[in-house]
Order: structure tokens, then sequence, then C-alpha cells
């Protein structure tokens, strides 16, 4: 027969809390991931994204022409 001193009940007790918690954190991020997957098909949401991708293209675009013209003076120099 085993005998089970303190530390090794302690030892078992933190393993199955570490194990527990393992898959709580993976539970949680499936929920997440499905809350995501929904968002594709969200009328409502699409629309706001469409909005904001509209008012935003203008500095979209000057970040981008910024970038670039940054990134051609360090090639050059």
């Amino acid at each position: 027969m085993v005998k089970f001193d303190k530390n090794m009940e302690n030892s078992a007790t933190n393993q199955d809390k570490a194990e527990i918690n393992k898959k709580l954190a993976a539970l949680q991020r499936e929920e997440i991931d499905a809350e995501f997957a929904e968002m594709a098909n969200d009328t409502e949401y699409l629309a706001e994204v469409e909005i904001l991708n509209q008012e935003f293209a203008s500095a979209d675009w000057e970040a981008f022409k910024l970038g670039e013209s940054q990134l051609e003076t360090e090639i050059v120099t």
C-alpha cells in the first residue's frame, strides 16, 4: 500500500487544480472563438465595420504613404 504524505497530497491537488485551470482556459477560448465566428454573420456589426472602414480610408492611405516614404528614405540612406 502506498502512503501519501501531506506533500504528495498537496502536489496532487495542485496538479488537479492546474489541469482544471487548463481545461477552463480552453473552454473560455472556445467560447470567445465562437463569438468571433458569429460576428461574421452579424449584419449590424458588418455594417458598422463598413462605415468605419470608409471613415478611416483616407487616414489609412495617408499613413501608408507616410510609411512608404519613410521606408524609401531608410533604403536610400
